[in-house]
């Protein structure tokens, strides 16, 4: 780590085959040393010294590419990335986080200078001898767009500041690109109209939705000319066209392996789109929703932010918090205004906060108390969960470059997949919307959907059907149960069924699909034995009065009776059951995701006391459209126990 003042080649390993680096030109000066480094790819932009998680929240630093460069390998010529880095010391693993170009992402990486490959290749000039160590260019370069013609007037309401995992926005006014009437009416006109000042602003949030996800959507900033809002929005890929927008067609700007466009649009509402990608082997055009969230500009005079959250992997969210753990506080979610929370005395299994519009945010724990714990998870555990993370990370990361080449049945797949994965989560957020009430773009990449009115539910929750018939009188809003009508023990349900008002559909652990695509099913309610390790104990009470004697006679009747099947479940270990319980979460969530039925897990009977239990009547009241009564009803419950 003692390197003499010179220039040297140098060799370097990495922890990723897809960030290798093929070339070091090393400085060393002063007893410090940078280096510039060529990556086999064009693949990335951007650098940073540190992880990923650090790099969105630290534009500034940031490491720009110097440039591509040709390189050669095993005869062939080939063209890479350089940058410039610092270079702490030489034979040890220092961090870099890499900014990927297609998804938009940054990826953690490694990287080790080896002191034995060292070999010195020049001296410093003359005039580098003296002063400060060379320092690696931070500050990126701006993000090519469209010249204006006119330059409007900058004045801005407040400080622009980057958007997260994008390029530093920049304050340089764009001018509409450059389009076409489109005479296919593909898009409406939209209202562009704004009080905003002419000026440049930073949005503070955008997201979208349509496509894969694979191809990414990002906007930079908003060019306010003349009262009219123009967005500059980029995707992704060099391989789009033009841009349908407006009642349009806009041409693209092509640079840095980016589509580019500037087009008219609506502040803090969705704009449909529709892009046209040359990948394929034809021209296929593919819709979008985006919206754009820009407090200053939201009509009504409310001038709360409204921002778009930055995930562990880089990616961009529309909520402030993960799916982790239940959230203390009301998480903010890009679009929305927080107005109040549902107070709890006494569950413990759910949170519900209120936004504008009647929309509110359900949050259920899918993991407390049961074998998926994270507090249960064991050392080896989690190294295998972190092991599995960054599989897929690099899985990703190969996939993204092939997104446009998918059939619209693949790209389903993906969407259906992605609502797995939320199901998959230790807490599952729901947002219930009201009917005629329109969300932001995107929102459904992090939050499952509840569109009421729900007017066809299938309940295979005894305790939900309990509370929605004795206590919500919400029956009329039940189409299919999960149990039998000899098995049904509550008499309004059951003479229902009798009067074929309402059908059997499967027990939650063997749903008939087809019959839930026949009664047109809107919403599931599932009970808690369906979450993996959450199994109950069945044992009827009244065996808590039998005597030792007579339970280990039962128990041996019991036994011999038992067939092959229940006899290989019990010599199944507690591992070996869970991952079938996991497997049968993942296909149940797979398959009502591919029906756009949204799936709830209904937990009231895993809380501790009765009122715990009651309280749910207050998510049931918000899905149901009674909440007044729910509420009411619950008050009523409270004050009747502490009157006993």
């Amino acid at each position: 780590n003692k390197v003499a003042d010179g220039i040297y080649s140098a060799e370097a390993t990495t922890n990723a085959a897809m960030f290798k680096v093929v070339g070091v030109k090393l400085t060393a000066k002063n007893g410090k040393m940078t280096a510039v480094i060529t990556l086999s790819g064009s693949g990335y932009d951007y650098l940073y010294m540190g992880t990923g998680k650090d790099a969105a929240a630290e534009s500034g630093a940031w490491i720009a590419s110097t440039g591509k460069v040709d390189y050669t390998l095993d005869g062939e010529t080939k063209t890479g990335m350089q940058f410039e880095i610092p270079v702490e010391a030489l034979d040890q693993e220092f961090a870099v986080a890499a900014h990927a170009v297609k998804s938009g992402k940054w990826y953690d990486r490694a990287i080790t200078i080896a002191s034995s490959s060292l070999k010195k290749t020049g001296d410093l000039p003359s005039d580098d001898n003296k002063g400060d160590t060379p320092k690696p260019t931070l500050v990126p370069t701006n993000t090519p767009t469209v010249s204006p013609s006119e330059t409007p007037v900058v004045k801005p309401t407040s400080t622009p500041t980057p958007a997260p995992t994008q390029k530093p926005a920049d304050t340089k006014p764009e001018q509409e690109s450059k389009y076409e009437s489109d005479l296919s009416g593909g898009t409406s006109k939209v209202d562009s109209a704004t009080t905003l000042a002419d000026g440049v602003y930073t949005p503070d949030g955008f997201s979208f939705s349509g496509g894969s996800g694979k191809v990414t959507i990002s906007c930079s900033k908003i060019t306010v000319t003349n009262g009219q809002a123009y967005a500059t929005i980029a995707f992704s890929s060099p391989y789009y066209g033009y841009v349908k927008a407006n009642g349009n067609k806009y041409m693209a700007n092509v640079s840095g392996g980016s589509s580019i466009f500037t087009i008219p649009v609506e502040l803090n509402k969705n704009n449909t789109i529709i892009g046209m990608t040359t990948r394929m082997s034809v021209a296929h055009e593919i819709s979008y929703n985006i919206f754009i969230s820009l407090a200053a500009a939201k009509k009504g005079g409310s001038t709360s932010s409204s921002t778009g959250f930055v995930k562990a992997d880089g990616t961009i969210s529309t909520i402030s918090t993960d799916n982790s753990k239940l959230d203390t506080t009301a998480p903010e979610i890009m679009g929305l205004e927080y107005k109040a929370e549902t107070k709890l005395a006494y569950a413990e299994y759910f949170k519900m906060y209120h936004y504008d519009e009647g929309i509110t945010l359900l949050e259920i724990d899918m993991t407390k108390d049961t074998e998926r714990d994270p507090e249960k998870q064991t050392e080896d555990d989690k190294k295998a969960e972190d092991t599995n993370t960054a599989a897929a990370t690099d899985e990703e990361e190969a996939a993204a470059a092939s997104d446009s080449k998918k059939t619209g049945t693949e790209k389903a797949k993906d969407l259906t997949e992605k609502t797995k994965e939320l199901y998959e989560g230790n807490v599952v957020k729901y947002l219930i919307v009201p009917k005629d009430v329109e969300i932001p773009a995107g929102l459904d990449k992090d939050m499952i959907v509840i569109q009421l009115p729900v007017e066809k539910a299938y309940v295979a929750s005894e305790d939900a059907l309990k509370l929605l018939d004795e206590q919500l009188d919400a029956a009329e809003s039940i189409k299919a149960v999960g149990m039998e009508q000899k098995d049904c023990q509550i008499e309004n349900i059951a003479k229902a069924m009798e009067d074929k008002k309402i059908s059997f559909d499967g027990a939650f652990d063997d749903l008939d699909y087809k019959a839930l695509v026949k009664d047109e099913i809107d919403f599931a309610i599932l009970p808690s034995e369906f979450l993996p390790g959450n199994a109950k104990d069945e044992e009827d009470t009244d065996a808590a009065d039998e005597t030792a004697d007579t339970k280990a006679e039962d128990q041996k009747d019991d036994k011999d009776d038992k067939t092959t099947d229940e006899k290989a479940d019990e010599d199944k270990t507690t591992e070996e059951l869970l991952k079938e319980e996991n497997e049968r979460l993942s296909d149940t969530a797979e398959r009502l995701a591919t029906l756009t039925i949204p799936m709830l897990v209904d937990r009231s009977a895993d809380e501790k006391t009765d009122l715990a239990k009651a309280e749910w009547l207050k998510v049931y009241g918000v899905i149901f459209g009674c909440e007044d009564q729910a509420n009411e009803l619950f008050q009523q419950m409270v004050k009747a126990e502490e009157n006993k």
